[in-house]
């Protein structure tokens, strides 16, 4: 078990939640895995997630959405496997 101890490791887990399902090759898209809340944070829907929570901590929806798009390239994007078809 890791420890959460700096802010841009808990940002960074947030990204790795959702995007694991594309590292995993279950998608090729971890932004259209529909089983994700990654796009459940971005629209007006009252469900169990936290949303406003997550979507502050990133400063609001259109840093979460930067932050996912800008690590997936800086970071992930030659780790991820692109499916087929």
């Amino acid at each position: 078990m890791k420890e959460v101890n700096t802010d841009i490791y808990f940002s960074e887990l947030i990204f790795y939640i959702h995007a694991n399902p594309q590292l995993h090759r279950l998608t090729s898209d971890f932004k259209k895995w529909k089983y994700s809340s990654y796009h459940k944070m971005m629209i007006d829907k009252d469900d169990f997630l936290k949303k406003n929570e997550v979507l502050d901590w990133f400063g609001g929806i259109q840093q979460y959405w930067e932050f996912h798009e800008g690590l997936m390239h800086l970071r992930y994007e030659d780790k991820f496997f692109k499916l087929e078809g």
